[in-house]
């Protein structure tokens, strides 16, 4: 079969197999017998890590591009994103993605053998800073940007490239100062959260500082970006980079602390001493409670130490059972009472649409008045831990452990997803109601109130 002849995967398999085995003057000869090659990228790729930059100059001055269409067909085919193949000549990236995507080759699986039976070996720095002067001259004929090259030196810390990068004048693409700075499209948004998700926990700060000081200006904060670095946040190197060099940092402390108390990181608590988070007597008592439950022997006593050199016990005991009074007095169905229980919205009609549950029990009632107002909606997601595909920054996690929800016959209407992703959910509600028939069509395990 001649290379004419040949399949579009039959063709990128030939091109790639040339641009790891072949002389500079036999790709040229193969690209032109081979026509149109609909991804080129790969065999460049190859090319940068493996080959010398007259192998490059071959497959450019022939035609290949790092551009790749971000296509259905492309991604079924080739199983590629659009990655940008450019991070072939770092040191070191990812060999199986670039924050979310492939560039790890899907006809020729990595690690893979040369025609003559040996493993490819990575050029030398000396040869990748060649190939990369070359394609700066030549950058927009090979679809090759320095400045997103500048960004993945720089995210997967290859200092060598970086100072090349920058000695040529090389600064990072408009499109990543956005997509770090500002708010971004959705595509932007999830590569660079999966970064900060899959980042080292040690290296979350050695990596961002100096992407940081290249920026000049703060990241953009989203309560995304906030989920994918949170398990980090014990770390008070990490912690204090987050509220320093992110924009409108939004910490739940409470969950924070926590996390510390989880890790055993008596630093963490130190430093959460230092910015006052731990000022609050009801928070401090409830981490002293939560670290004695985990068996957490030296967060324990740390948090108890810090208990005894700063409470005013005298002043708290009176304060608590001032609280306590206030709180016998108060009706249990009384406004001050269901605001501190629930998120709720007033609507036009005088009626009541529930936004969200602000308590701490797993079994709740939904009350079927507040004040003098009927409740009679459940706003969409209301109960769902997730919002817009992530934990909701508040109670996201706690809303998972609910067990049981009681509905009054007053609930006419209920939003979508108003109780997804709650695995062991029971609802309870009057036979007949809207809330019986909304769980039967929405397969949520239900029994009637009272029963």
């Amino acid at each position: 079969m001649s290379d004419k002849e040949l399949t579009p995967v039959e063709k990128v398999q030939r091109l790639e197999r040339a641009a790891l085995n072949s002389s500079p003057e036999e790709i040229a000869r193969i690209y032109a017998e081979l026509g149109k090659v609909e991804l080129s990228a790969r065999a460049l790729a190859f090319a940068f890590r493996f080959r010398d930059v007259e192998c490059v100059k071959a497959l450019v001055e022939s035609g290949a591009s790092l551009d790749v269409p971000f296509t259905n067909y492309m991604i079924n085919t080739y199983g590629t994103y659009g990655d940008d193949f450019c991070v072939t000549l770092l040191e070191k990236f990812p060999k199986h993605g670039i924050m979310l995507f492939t560039v790890v080759p899907t006809i020729l699986n990595y690690p893979f053998k040369l025609e003559n039976g040996t493993e490819p070996k990575p050029q030398p720095f000396e040869k990748r800073a060649e190939t990369v002067r070359y394609l700066i001259k030549h950058g927009e004929k090979a679809g090759f940007s320095a400045g997103e090259l500048l960004f993945y030196a720089i995210v997967f810390e290859d200092e060598k490239m970086t100072v090349e990068l920058k000695r040529l004048g090389v600064t990072l693409t408009e499109k990543r100062r956005r997509m770090l700075t500002e708010k971004s499209g959705q595509n932007d948004i999830l590569i660079w959260t999966s970064f900060l998700e899959r980042s080292k926990t040690e290296r979350f700060v050695p990596a961002l500082s100096r992407l940081q000081r290249e920026l000049g200006a703060k990241f953009h904060n989203t309560k995304g970006i906030y989920e994918a670095i949170f398990d980090k946040l014990y770390i008070p190197e990490n912690l204090r980079f987050y509220l320093k060099n992110f924009d409108k940092p939004t910490p739940n402390q409470t969950n924070i602390l926590k996390l510390m108390i989880v890790k055993n990181s008596i630093a963490g608590l130190a430093f959460a001493e230092s910015v006052g988070w731990l000022k609050h007597p009801k928070k401090r008592d409830e981490l002293i409670e939560y670290a004695s439950e985990r068996n957490s022997t030296e967060c324990t006593a740390w948090l108890l130490d810090f208990k005894n050199r700063t409470a005013d016990l005298a002043a708290e005991c009176a304060k608590a059972e001032k609280k306590q009074e206030r709180e016998l007095n108060a009706s249990p169905d009384s406004v001050s009472v269901l605001k501190t229980l629930w998120n709720y919205k007033k609507r036009e009609d005088g009626t009541i649409i529930i936004n969200g549950y602000k308590g701490d029990r797993t079994e709740i009632e939904v009350p079927a008045k507040i004040g003098k107002s009927p409740v009679t909606a459940i706003k969409s997601e209301a109960f769902c831990p997730y919002q817009g595909g992530v934990i909701k920054k508040t109670n996201g996690r706690f809303l998972k452990t609910i067990t049981e929800i009681t509905l009054p016959a007053s609930v006419v209407e209920i939003g979508e997803k108003a109780f997804a992703y709650i695995d062991n959910l029971t609802v309870k509600a009057p036979r007949g109601s809207f809330a019986e028939k909304y769980c039967k069509e929405h397969n949520i395990n239900y029994i009637p109130k009272g029963d």
